[in-house]
């Protein structure tokens, strides 16, 4: 059994998250600490949720291997470097999650939760006079530029160890998935819907603000550009560029759906 697991409280309409100690239901204060300065940073319930579950994980490591949190930073670097490529070792067996889950997580996730641990231990080495920093953590500087060209020095902490991670495979529907899906469609606007998102590659969200006017008449695709050329928005480009992927007889074939809609979307004026 986990000795620590992660809490949650809600006071006056805010989700609060802490560690707590499973057997004496004490609550951890370090770790804690750490989370209410993330939610006192405006991050979102869920992040401060994720990083609650990564530090409890992390917690239940060094429990496992019997040493503090402050035993880790006396640890030379070599011995620092063994101790973090276990836990990445550890995490991807799946001995984080014991047997509530079959699955083993991916080397991305197993080195996020590294990354998390190591912004706790930045945290916790800021809280002393003397600012403490692992060994293991080198100084990377990286320059980037900005949508209109402006420079800009970032400072990151990186670790030589991390698992290799494969990167994100995107899953396509085919097309006889989409003929099948169409097929089960009960009205037209679904059928239209599952068109212009296959062929446009729109996000459902972005397809939902279009008008059936704006369709019709072309004024969709005239103030889209006008507006892209005033405000040289990188997410207008993206949405125009995939409408001018779409076939000009989708256009009217629209037109012509949704005359034979049923009420009371043939009276509503986005598709």
């Amino acid at each position: 059994m986990a000795r620590y697991i992660v809490d949650s409280q809600i006071d006056n309409h805010e989700k609060y998250y802490f560690i707590r100690e499973q057997e004496s239901q004490d609550i951890v204060l370090l770790p804690s600490k750490y989370l209410m300065h993330k939610k006192r940073s405006k991050l979102s319930p869920n992040t401060i949720r994720r990083s609650a579950g990564a530090i409890s994980y992390y917690l239940n490591y060094i429990d496992e291997t019997g040493i503090q949190l402050d035993d880790v930073w006396e640890m030379p670097y070599n011995k620092q470097q063994e101790h973090f490529t276990d836990y990445l070792i550890w995490l991807q067996a799946g001995l984080h999650s014991g047997d509530s889950y079959k699955k083993k997580p991916y080397n991305e996730t197993c080195n996020a939760y590294l990354k998390e641990v190591f912004r706790f231990y930045r945290f916790s080495g800021q809280q002393d006079e003397s600012t403490k920093q692992l060994k293991v953590l080198s100084d990377m500087r990286i320059i980037v530029h900005n949508s209109v060209g402006v420079k800009r020095t970032l400072y990151r902490n990186t670790f030589h160890g991390y698992l290799q991670e494969k990167g994100h495979i995107g899953k396509t529907i085919e097309q006889d998935k989409i003929v099948i899906l169409l097929k089960a469609c009960a009205n037209c606007r679904d059928q239209i819907l599952l068109l212009l998102l296959a062929e446009t590659g729109f996000r459902i969200g972005e397809l939902l603000g279009v008008r059936y006017a704006e369709f019709a008449s072309g004024n969709f695709w005239e103030s889209g550009m006008r507006q892209t050329l005033i405000m040289k928005d990188t997410y207008c480009m993206s949405i125009l560029e995939k409408i001018m992927k779409m076939e000009p007889g989708l256009r009217m074939q629209n037109t012509e759906r949704q005359k034979s809609a049923m009420p009371p979307l043939k009276f509503c004026s986005f598709i």
